[in-house]
């Protein structure tokens, strides 16, 4: 009898149980306590979630808390409430599974970013805005932004892979800072070059660029959260962040009355 037999229903003819089973009362069956008590920090499996997104789901906390190295596959499999063949089956390898935990901080940045860098785009390409309508445009664009870094409850998770992941210089991350130069630096220096009517390429530019992105990028760090006492960021200090740097954006490239 194989490994898997347990699991294969008893086949009867014609799909008719027994008589004797016919009229016999069962019970549903329930988990045991001592079952749940051994689930530690293994997570409870989600019956709306398929395997392959619960692996990608622990993956982003496993390998950000315990790196790559510090992370196996058995690890993976148990907290993911799956096998080590669903690993191999859906990914090849724990390396697989890293660069699909990597892709999905990808994922999540197109989703937010995406759509204003495309219009980012598409202004610069076939319109002629104002220096008003291109301040307003880069508003929009870290709206967007802050949102991407830190506006939702992953966001941590997705932090603290890349964090950990650059101290391992992991190769891993080179298509993501691809996706960052494609979906953030590109289009926010294209807006800076065209009001500041310098090239986008310039020196200059990307550092200004930097410069206004780093304005984000630093609540994404553990001495800007530990000077603010917040761990975690709450909506309300998530607004102020975006007024803060709406603010700061029109200040810098609003027109400057003329001095009478």
């Amino acid at each position: 009898m194989s490994k898997h037999s347990k699991d294969i229903p008893p086949v009867y003819v014609w799909n008719v149980p027994p008589r004797s089973l016919m009229h016999r009362k069962t019970k549903p069956l329930q988990p045991r306590a001592s079952s749940r008590q051994k689930l530690g920090h293994q997570q409870i499996r989600d019956p709306n979630k398929t395997t392959r997104n619960r692996l990608i789901e622990v993956a982003l906390d496993d390998f950000a808390t315990r790196g790559y190295d510090g992370t196996t596959t058995r690890q993976l499999a148990k907290h993911a409430g799956a096998t080590i063949q669903a690993i191999q089956y859906h990914f090849g390898s724990k390396e697989g599974l890293y660069g699909a935990a990597i892709d999905q901080v990808i994922l999540h940045l197109e989703k937010c970013l995406g759509l204003i860098s495309k219009r980012i785009h598409f202004e610069l390409e076939h319109r002629k805005p104002s220096q008003k309508e291109l301040t307003h445009l880069l508003t929009q664009f870290f709206d967007a932004f802050v949102l991407a870094l830190i506006g939702n409850d992953d966001s941590d998770k997705r932090r603290s892979l890349i964090n950990r992941a650059e101290i391992e210089r992991s190769i891993a991350l080179a298509p993501l800072f691809e996706a960052m130069r494609r979906l953030a630096i590109k289009p926010c220096a294209s807006i800076i070059g065209r009001l500041t009517h310098s090239s986008a390429n310039s020196q200059e530019t990307l550092v200004r660029t930097l410069a206004l992105l780093g304005q984000v990028t630093i609540f994404c760090n553990k001495p800007a959260r530990h000077a603010l006492d917040r761990p975690q960021m709450k909506q309300s200090e998530m607004r102020l962040i975006r007024n803060i740097v709406q603010e700061n954006v029109r200040m810098i490239f609003s027109k400057k009355k003329k001095p009478q």
